[in-house]
This record gives structure tokens, C-alpha cells and sequence, in this order.
């Protein structure tokens, strides 16, 4: 799971309803939320703009991020555990975002009829072998399966050759088939390399990695 993020997992294009959402549903006014995003996306009839982030967007790349991990990770770790990583992430980024050093040419948005839905940060791995590296990629579960997810990938992929960082990885949990098959769709493949990272909130987690050469 690539942790910017925390990581990519994450979201795939496969045409087919969102699931419903998991532990998110488990309150009243996080299902009126989850049901208000649906119902916002299933009417605005709008344009997915793929785009720089910007300081403003730091609540609904929260939101996005809370919300694909309380869905695509649920049955993978356990529920106080994802209760506490999913509300880290939800206020996380209006304080990165806030920050002087934070690198916006870094972090690209799914913009879709003005509301933020997804999200890529990437850059120079964080091993240092001179390859690219995608640290997070995440959207919205109401946002699954309308295209966003594909050019958010095609966007960042780019962003990544213009820096001259080739080959690219991204890490993944071993649960996470959505992500995975998303991942092999955009041209990655599972190199068998494999690790447990310290995600935010202390969670130990185990990882695959998957890479993508050039054109592939």
C-alpha cells in the first residue's frame, strides 16, 4: 500500500456498482455522507478534469482517502484499527497541504464537476534506485467504476516520465485483488518482492510490489 497516502490500493475501474461502505456505514451521518457523494456524482453529469492539487482541496482528499480505506480495506484489518487510520487520513491532508514545503507538483486530483474524488502522490522512490514511485492512490468509493481512476493513472504516469523516472513501482497489500488488478490493467507486474511497511497510525502492514517499464 503505497502510504502517502497510505498507498494504492485502491481503486480500479472494473465496471460494476460500489460495494456498500463497510464500517463507514456503521454510523448514521457517515451513511448520509456516503449516500450524499452517490447521489452528487449520479446527477452532476459532469467531466472528470484530472489536475494539480491545491491547498483548498486538502478536506475532500480527506474525505476520498478516509472512504476508500473504510471501503477496500475492511475485511483487512481489523475494526479499531481502521476506524483510527480512516479518521487520521480524513483530516491529514488540509495539514499537508497547509505546510510551506509541500510539494503540489507532486499530488494530482480527479476533479469531477468541481468535487475532488481521487488522488495520486508520486515521485522519486523512496528506496532510491532512481526509479518512480506512486506513494498513494485512492478514490472515493462513489467515484469506482466512471473512468476517474484510469486517467488519474495516465495522468501520474506522465508526470513520472517528465521527471525521467523510469521504471515505476507502487506497493500493495496482498487482500487488495481490487487494486492489484487495476495496477495490472495500467501495466504493472508483480515483481514477487514483498515487505511489511509501518503505515500511519502504527500500522504494520504487508505489501506487494508491482513495477511498470516504459510503455508496458
Amino acid at each position: 500500500m503505497t502510504e502517502l497516502a497510505a498507498r494504492c490500493n485502491r481503486t480500479t475501474d472494473q465496471r460494476r456498482p460500489a460495494p456498500a461502505f463497510g464500517v463507514a456505514a456503521a454510523t448514521p451521518e457517515r451513511f448520509v455522507q456516503a449516500h450524499a457523494w452517490e447521489q452528487y456524482l449520479k446527477v452532476s453529469e459532469s467531466v472528470i478534469v484530472v489536475r494539480q492539487a491545491t491547498v483548498a482541496d486538502g478536506e475532500e482528499i480527506g474525505e476520498a482517502h478516509a472512504s476508500a480505506w473504510e471501503v477496500a480495506y475492511v475485511d483487512l484489518f481489523e475494526p479499531d484499527v481502521l476506524r483510527q487510520a480512516a479518521a487520521l487520513r480524513r483530516t491529514m491532508w488540509s495539514q499537508r497541504l497547509a505546510s510551506s514545503d509541500f510539494d503540489f507538483a507532486s499530488l494530482l486530483v480527479a476533479d469531477q464537476g468541481g468535487r475532488v474524488v481521487g488522488f495520486c502522490e508520486f515521485g522519486k522512490d523512496r528506496e532510491d534506485t532512481g526509479r518512480g514511485e506512486i506513494f498513494g492512490f485512492y478514490l472515493h468509493p462513489a467515484a469506482w467504476g466512471q473512468g476517474a481512476a484510469t486517467q488519474l493513472m495516465a495522468a501520474s504516469l506522465r508526470g513520472l516520465a517528465n521527471l525521467g523516472l523510469d521504471p515505476v513501482v507502487v506497493w500493495t497489500h496482498p487482500g487488495a485483488g481490487r487494486a492489484q488488478s487495476f495496477y495490472v490493467k495500467s501495466g504493472f507486474r508483480a515483481t514477487g518482492r514483498s515487505r511489511v511497511e509501518t503505515l500511519g497510525s502504527g500500522i504494520d502492514a504487508p505489501e506487494l510490489e508491482f513495477v511498470r517499464v516504459g510503455s508496458s
